[in-house]
């Protein structure tokens, strides 16, 4: 590992190429179903995501920013609390 490569740039590797990936990922799957005949799961999350008014879109992906965020840093930095769901 390089000697310049710090903290800093750890967090920033981690959330491009996790946090910001991840989020991504999931927009264009709802913008966009891959496959000739996507899970009927991702068909009405499409639906669902498409027509909604573009400000409920971006807090969709707010939210979603703020849960990839949220795994990923919590457990990084300890504080996730395994076996617990609010679910």
């Amino acid at each position: 590992m390089d000697a310049d490569f710090g903290a800093e740039d750890f967090i920033d590797v981690v959330y491009s190429d996790v946090c910001e990936a991840a989020v991504a990922g999931v927009v264009e799957t709802m913008l966009d179903p891959p496959g000739r005949a996507p899970a009927s799961s991702t068909v009405q999350l499409h639906r669902w995501f498409t027509e909604l008014p573009e400000t409920d879109r971006a807090m969709v992906v707010r939210a979603l920013r703020e849960a990839a965020d949220s795994a990923v840093f919590r457990e990084v930095h300890g504080q996730l609390s395994l076996g617990h769901s609010m679910f």
